[in-house]
Parts: C-alpha cells; structure tokens; sequence
C-alpha cells in the first residue's frame, strides 16, 4: 500500500510539473506587415521591402527570440540580415536623385576652380574669383540638396537587428527589409 501511495504521489507530481511546464512554454505571436511602396519610398528606400514586425509573448514567462527564429518562421519573405540591411539603406541613401545632383554641382564648381586657378584654362581674373567663391556657395547648395533627402537612421535604429526579450504579455515593434517581392500581404505565425 505505501509503494502504491508514493507511486501516485509521484505520478501526480510528474502531470503538475508537466501541467506546469506546458502552461510556462511562451508562445510567440508575430505579426508581419509590408510597408506600403509610398511609404517605403518616401524614407528613400527603393531597392527593398520594408517590414512591420510586431511579436508579443502569449506566455507566462519572460522569453527571448532570436531574429533568425522569427524570420524562419516565415520562408516565403527573403529577409536581409542586419549587415545587408544598413548596405542597401546606405546605397539607398547615396543613390538618391539629390544627394547625385549636391555631389555633381560641388564637383563641377571644384574643377572648373582647379583649372581656371591653375591657368590650364585661360580665364580672366575675374572669373577666377567668381569661381573660387562659388565653391563655397556651391558647397551650401550641396548640402542645403543633401538635407531634403530622407534621412534612413530612423529605419536603421528600428531593424531586428538583436534577439527580442519580452516578458510575460509583452510586445516589441521592429523594422526589417526584404527583397522586392509583388503581393505581398501581412501574415501572422506563432512561434513556440
């Protein structure tokens, strides 16, 4: 009778420990959300998706997820990892139509000062001086271009770029870039 006792004592503690440990196992709800094109275009990012990630904890305990889990979690959408990410937003910014134009108009200024003050080019005085204080007006200009361009650091500082710790009932939002992909719809997964 006692060995019969001590079996279901330990028999009942095995299912709570089971119970319990079933109850503390975190689900991870992730919800993902394209960025619409207008959106994404108007930080000036064109050569990328730009995603929403959304994940909470739907556990008791405190839990932390791996960028790579959540990103496996969906293999249809070809995520970029965080060094890929800040090349193609450095491209994206160095390749916009005003920070080209900025550069162009400081170049063109700058050599036609070298070759005018160098005497390559026969220019009178007068031009000379005009050209070397239209370097520095130029370089306003450049600038003054340059600052109309959306600056990405806001996108850059939001990328999942680290594991997500979230306590108990806790959601984090983050930012990640995929390849261009047409038709894309927000989709959700739970990741355990």
């Amino acid at each position: 009778m006692i060995l019969y006792t001590k079996g279901l004592r330990a028999a009942s503690a095995v299912l709570l420990f089971s119970a319990i440990a079933t109850r503390a196992r975190a689900d991870i709800s992730v919800l993902l959300s394209p960025q619409p094109v207008s959106v994404t275009r108007s930080f000036g990012v064109t050569m990328v998706d730009v995603w929403t990630i959304r994940a909470c904890n739907d556990g008791v305990a405190n839990v932390t997820v791996p960028p790579e889990k959540i990103y496996e979690a969906l293999p249809s959408v070809f995520f970029l990892d965080a060094a890929e990410s800040q090349v193609v937003l450095s491209q994206s910014h160095l390749h916009n139509r005003w920070v080209k134009i900025a550069r162009y108009i400081e170049g063109a200024v700058l050599l036609a000062t070298l070759f005018t003050g160098s005497r390559m080019v026969a220019a009178s005085p007068k031009v000379v001086v005009t050209l070397g204080l239209s370097t520095s007006a130029a370089h306003e200009i450049g600038d003054l271009l340059q600052s109309a361009v959306p600056n990405t650091t806001s996108i850059s500082s939001m990328l999942l770029t680290e594991s997500l710790t979230l306590g108990p009932g806790a959601c984090a939002t983050r930012l990640g870039l995929a390849n261009l992909q047409s038709g894309t719809k927000p989709m959700s997964v739970v990741i355990q």
